[in-house]
């Protein structure tokens, strides 16, 4: 947790977006949202419904409710639902996996609930994100699919700019999204993607 805090100071800041797969009660999300500034944004994931009402909680009382974008799914590679596992007595190892000590299993009762699953790869140009400056994952041993579920490289670039768009044309990126006159001028954002597992089977 410590090392966590230390890195993300170094490699978060003003204006910066960053992914917080696995907010649970904010513990990080908080800190995130202090980083980023105003003009920054702080994407929280988090399926688990009392964990939830104290990230929000946890928000408010920070006042920085206002720059972080809570989702309230898991982050996955598969299917649009998914079994999470709630481990009462270990709320903190709740998640799509099923995993509990020994030595506390006793103490901990499971109970499965079905929650809403998204991929990265659509959460990104679903919500216009161009770069992303810091992903942190804390899914509870599902971290493995969570960023197989990345699995396209994204880039922003202008649509007058032919000589960058040829260039990524030939790398084999394809359009993904088009983000009107998103630049001064009244210019259109091409946002394109690239296939990362065709490139690794290539």
């Amino acid at each position: 947790e410590d090392l966590l805090r230390t890195v993300s100071r170094v490699h978060v800041g003003r204006g910066d977006t960053v992914l917080d797969l696995g907010a649970h009660i904010g513990e990080h999300t908080v800190p995130f949202a202090e980083l980023v500034g105003p003009s920054g944004r702080v994407h929280a994931f988090e399926p688990l419904p009392v964990a939830l009402i104290h990230l929000r909680r946890a928000l408010a009382k920070a006042g920085v409710e206002d720059r972080v974008t809570i989702h309230e799914t898991a982050v996955s590679d598969g299917a649009r639902e998914a079994t999470y596992f709630i481990q009462d007595g270990a709320l903190g190892m709740s998640g799509l996996v099923e995993r509990i000590p020994d030595a506390i299993r006793e103490r901990v009762t499971t109970t499965a609930i079905t929650v809403p699953v998204q991929r990265i790869d659509e959460i990104v140009p679903a919500e216009g994100i161009t770069r992303l400056s810091f992903v942190k994952a804390d899914v509870e041993g599902a971290e493995y699919h969570a960023f197989k579920g990345a699995e396209r490289l994204l880039l922003e670039v202008r649509a007058d700019n032919t000589a960058a768009r040829g260039l990524y044309d030939s790398a084999g990126f394809g359009l993904l999204q088009t983000r009107r006159g998103y630049y001064p001028g009244g210019v259109d954002a091409l946002v394109l993607a690239l296939d990362l597992t065709q490139e690794a089977q290539a």
